[in-house]
């Protein structure tokens, strides 16, 4: 009785531990090989995760083609059982692969690589493919990061360092998405470096490096105030009153302020307010997700960058101006103010 007992207690903890695994995510290195319309080799970098119903599961991550081939984007799909359908959007169109991709424990496994219209159903080419699960090293491109190596603020706030794009998104501290793979990839393009969107380990290094080297070139200063902080660029602006810096001329300065906070009708007319069209204003840029905004406006001849952040206790602006002819180097950090100001629920005037 004792040992059956025992038994059943081993078969509830396995149970448990493997339903664990399932919900947290399982990881998912592949290298594919096929021919057109699938890319000649190909990587694909995702998670495997338990799905709403019983025997469905949901994979997520990137797919990267190797060279010759190009082409890179955010992969997912669907599964029922071991069988998946994930799909990308590439520049030829949607590729839709098929494989046993929730299947724990495969090493190979074969499946069909469908290219079909972007806007569209109609299939414009089918074939064959093979898939060989590879760990963290990709075969004559590198050692992927480990899971938790960068997340996806530190990767946005690296790339825009290095000079690279990416469009507006309030970031976390969770693992990167898209918009920072897509980023990367930017980066990994500019200095013709292979795995576009992959994190790979040598790079990280040394992408972390560039940056860093950009930072110290900028002498980037960190501030912060209750539930906030961001930083500027001393080797351009100083210190110039409370939350404020300016330049040696005094034509572009970086002011940082708390507001009270305001309800949901009091932050709508304040955002109003920020980007309503008026005579000699011309409003170059807009964006809005919820309580996180960003602003570009030209001004009697001055450009004026604002980011805005909206918590429950209060509302956080970062307003960054300078002559629109003579931006002294100061348009630059646009993109990097957006990533550096960040702000909590504790935010607080």
């Amino acid at each position: 009785m004792t040992r059956s007992v025992l038994l059943l207690s081993v078969a509830f903890v396995l149970a448990a531990e493997t339903a664990s695994a399932q919900e947290e995510g399982r990881k998912l290195r592949l290298v594919g090989k096929g021919s057109a319309p699938a890319p000649a080799s190909f990587v694909i970098d995702a998670v495997v995760t338990k799905g709403y119903e019983p025997l469905q599961s949901e994979v997520s991550g990137w797919f990267t083609a190797l060279p010759p081939d190009a082409g890179a984007g955010d992969i997912s799909g669907s599964c029922v059982e071991d069988r998946c359908v994930l799909s990308v959007s590439l520049d030829d169109g949607k590729l839709s692969l098929t494989g046993d991709f929730a299947k724990a424990g495969a090493t190979s496994f074969a499946g069909r690589a469908i290219l079909s219209e972007s806007y569209g159903d109609a299939k414009t080419g089918e074939a064959p493919v093979t898939y060989a699960a590879v760990g963290d090293d990709i075969p004559g491109l590198g050692k992927l990061a480990p899971e938790g190596a960068v997340s996806e603020h530190e990767l946005a706030s690296l790339v825009v360092w290095a000079g690279a794009p990416y469009g507006f998104n309030y970031t976390d501290d969770g693992p990167p998405g898209d918009m920072e793979r897509d980023a990367l990839a930017e980066w990994q393009a500019l200095g013709e470096r292979p795995g576009r969107g992959l994190i790979l380990t040598d790079q990280l290094a040394a992408l972390r490096a560039e940056a860093a080297a950009a930072r110290a070139k900028a002498r980037w200063t960190e501030v912060a105030g209750k539930g906030w902080k961001a930083g500027y660029p001393a080797a351009l602006l100083s210190p110039a009153g409370e939350g404020r810096y300016a330049s040696a001329d005094g034509k572009a300065s970086l002011v940082y302020s708390v507001s009270a906070a305001v309800d949901d009708d009091g932050w709508d007319a304040m955002v109003d307010e920020a980007h309503a069209e008026a005579d000699g204003r011309d409003v170059q840029g807009y964006t809005r997700v919820n309580d996180d905004m960003e602003i570009t406006l030209l001004e009697g001849g001055v450009r004026r960058f604002s980011v805005m952040h909206r918590r429950p206790g209060g509302v956080a602006k970062a307003v960054l101006s300078y002559p629109a002819e003579a931006p002294g180097g100061l348009d630059a950090y646009e993109t990097i103010l957006a990533r550096e100001f960040r702000v909590t629920d504790e935010l607080a005037p």
